[in-house]
């Protein structure tokens, strides 16, 4: 390795005039020094490099420019966009007795290429050249090639050679060699041999004997090594002193300046700094950077300001990154773009980065770009060109799946397959039968809610259909404190199945009793974490029985206990159920409902009961109440409806736990049938309504139900319903 140290020898101006240095930054090749040869086909590009630009034919094409020097540090930096090869590669001759480069000539020159891919040193007498400093085989193997070299030569012939095949200043030697066949030069320049494809694709720069530098260094980038090391770079060997200089460095949010700071024994363009105060992860600061100069004596812009983000990632756990928002049917648009999205969000402590974690729905898999997620941020993760959609700066890509409108799993996972979070959302988790039409974002309630079910989803209520990138519009810190509710038990001969209204926490087991009692078998079960399994051996039909749970936990740690009725269903006769109430003009935006009553001593199952209408002379348009069993005990009432949301929204008081959302047939405002069928389609119970049933005080019908007065008094009994109020 070598340390790089231009001398600047100006010691009588008769050798002044024979040097020659050029950067190109003054945008040609045509004076100061001026470069002969076949000058058509070269060019300065728009960085300042001297660029070959000759016809797309096999050919050479040289340069050169007059030096008599021969006892020096050469200089130069060659780029070739290719791998080169015996017909596609660079000469650069440091000595020539004749400025033509293509005919015959006495020197030396370095070729950059062949087949052996290497740096070597080579003599030519005349035609003949000769390799005299064989490089390293396959050091410019490379798909293009950027390599700095600098060449010595002293009075006794004695050469060397020096390489960054990076294009920076860490210098490798290649070797030495002892030739002084040629001891006098008149020229230097370069040399290139293309086919056709490669005619345009050499650039030369910082070229001379030795290349005398006039450009004020640039700092090409500051990164943390450590809480306390930065590493800086610059574009070129800088002073010793200067870049030592404590004071000259300085990084803000309280870091100052550095307690050490050390040029690199191999690679002068480097600095490493070190600090006393440790670097706060994830966090962007300022390098400022004053009065340090390069070799040649030229000094840094100053003040440079250096930005740099000290990030170390974490490994993430389940969880730490959360799903909060998610937009699956963008259309039709409220305010935001018409795309799908999601939004993460990050609960931890820690800092990740996102790059090639994954998004799945499911059926595809997508992996997201890159982001540094620091904690408590939200990132909006869209689709490949769709971040110029969102204004907010906290976004990232992906290929997003295309998520069903109606419902559909979310998955992230990281980087290394580990599941950070899912959830399969439907149409319910809205909450509102208006937005889950399109156009608005599911949003979570509370970020660190143990559990993230339906329960702690909504559809948004901001103004532009969500809220990417910020915090959710219906965000909560408020912990939930209330237990869950039995929403559903359904028994057979054998097993006894349990649904909560929440997420159970199902590694704690509860104990169970029934009245009258009855052999229980273990083990106690959930089958997922709604439904808790319990082998009864209960073989009896239509027996009551009581059954006390103890010691039950939701996932949110309320501890609770609960008490029901439940037994094995009979069949169900004409009127055991019976049409209660009757909602066929609600308000505004609302729902129809039915409500039904077991008026029988039966356990019934409403199981393969229909509701129907009159429709073109029969009964008509059959609606499933349940595809699952559903008990409904005596004397229980259950309300059917297709929005429970607009039910509780409509009226204060209701009762918790009898509703079924289901698809009604057609009700119509003015007057209708309602129809109970049993599954062989004979008739439970009907029902013929019309407006003017309603008592004649009422002013506005909308919203107001007709009530059966009696459960008794027969099928369709008009006398059984609310009578017209005679004035």
């Amino acid at each position: 390795m070598r340390y790089y140290l231009t001398l600047l020898l100006f010691v009588v101006s008769s050798l002044s005039f024979a040097q020659f240095s050029d950067d190109f930054s003054d945008g040609d090749f045509s004076n100061a020094p001026a470069w002969g040869g076949m000058t058509s086909n070269f060019e300065i590009d728009g960085i300042n490099q001297l660029h070959l630009l000759a016809p797309a034919v096999d050919d050479t094409s040289y340069l050169s420019v007059p030096t008599t020097v021969v006892t020096t540090t050469w200089d130069f930096y060659v780029r070739m966009d290719f791998n080169p090869s015996s017909s596609n590669l660079a000469r650069v001759y440091v000595m020539s007795d004749n400025a033509d480069l293509s005919g015959s000539l006495n020197g030396y020159f370095v070729m950059i290429g062949n087949t052996t891919d290497e740096i070597s040193l080579y003599r030519q007498n005349g035609t003949t050249i000769t390799e005299i400093l064989d490089g390293t085989d396959g050091i410019v193997n490379t798909s293009a090639v950027g390599v700095r070299i600098q060449v010595t030569r002293d009075a006794s012939g004695n050469w060397e050679i020096f390489r960054d095949e990076l294009g920076g200043y860490a210098f490798t030697t290649e070797g030495t060699v002892n030739d002084n066949t040629f001891s006098s030069t008149t020229h230097f320049g370069v040399y290139c041999k293309y086919t056709s494809t490669r005619s345009e694709l050499f650039y030369f720069d910082n070229l001379g004997d030795p290349y005398i530098d006039g450009l004020a260094p640039s700092v090409q980038g500051a990164t943390p090594i450590s809480s306390t090391q930065l590493d800086l770079q610059f574009s070129e060997p800088m002073d010793q002193t200067t870049s030592e200089t404590l004071l000259n460095y300085s990084v803000n949010n309280g870091i100052g300046n550095p307690s050490a700071a050390t040029l690199d024994g191999t690679d002068p363009s480097l600095v490493h700094l070190t600090f006393a105060t440790p670097f706060t992860n994830g966090t962007t600061y300022d390098l400022t950077i004053n009065n340090v100069e390069d070799v040649a004596g030229n000094s840094i812009l100053s003040p440079t300001v250096e930005p740099f983000l000290y990030f170390i990632a974490d490994v993430p756990a389940y969880n730490d990154v959360i799903i909060t928002e998610i937009m699956a049917d963008p259309s039709p648009v409220v305010g935001l773009p018409e795309v799908e999205f999601i939004e993460i969000y990050n609960r931890s402590n820690k800092y990740f980065d996102i790059s090639n974690w994954t998004i799945s729905d499911a059926s595809s898999t997508a992996t997201i770009g890159s982001y540094i997620l620091v904690p408590g941020a939200y990132v909006i993760i869209c689709g490949l060109g769709n971040e110029s959609l969102f204004t907010a700066s906290n976004k990232t890509v992906a290929a997003l799946p295309s998520f069903n409108n109606d419902g559909d799993a979310v998955v992230i996972k990281d980087n290394l397959g580990n599941l950070i979070d899912s959830l399969y959302f439907d149409l319910g988790w809205y909450e509102d039968a208006v937005k889950d039409d399109g156009g608005w974002t599911l949003e979570r309630k509370h970020n660190d809610a143990p559990c993230s079910d339906e329960n702690n989803w909504s559809a948004s209520v901001d103004a532009l259909g969500g809220t990417p990138g910020l915090q959710n519009s219906i965000w909560t810190d408020v912990d939930d404190t209330i237990p869950p509710s039995v929403i559903n038990a359904v028994m057979n001969s054998t097993t006894l199945y349990i649904t909560f209204s929440e997420t159970m926490n199902t590694s704690v087991i509860p104990t169970i009793s029934f009245n009258p009692g009855a052999n229980t078998e273990l083990p106690l079960i959930f089958t997922d974490e709604f439904t808790f399994q319990i082998p009864a051996n209960i073989y009896d039909s239509n027996v009551l029985f009581t059954v006390t749970l103890t010691g039950l936990t939701d996932c949110w740690g309320n501890v609770f206990d609960v008490t029901f009725q439940i037994g094995i269903p009979l069949d169900i006769a004409s009127e055991d159920l019976i049409i209660n109430e009757v909602m066929f003009n609600p308000l505004t935006n609302g729902s129809d409902y039915v409500e039904i009553y077991n008026r029988s001593e039966k356990i019934l199952d409403l199981n393969d009961v229909y509701l129907a209408n009159w429709d073109d002379d029969s009964i008509a348009n059959y609606e499933d109440l349940t595809t699952t069993q559903y008990l409904i005990l005596p004397g229980e009432y259950v309300l059917l409806t297709e929005d429970t949301t607009d039910i509780q929204t409509d009226f204060s008081i209701y009762g918790v736990g009898t509703f079924i959302e289901m698809d009604l047939p057609t009700y119509n405002d003015d007057s209708g049938s309602v129809y109970l069928l049993n599954m062989d389609s004979s008739v439970i119970d009907y029902f013929h309504y019309n407006e003017d049933m309603h008592y004649s005080l009422i002013t506005d019908e909308n919203g107001k139900s007709l009530e059966r007065i009696m459960f008794e008094g027969g099928m369709n009994n008009p006398d059984n319903w609310p009578p017209l109020l005679k004035m």
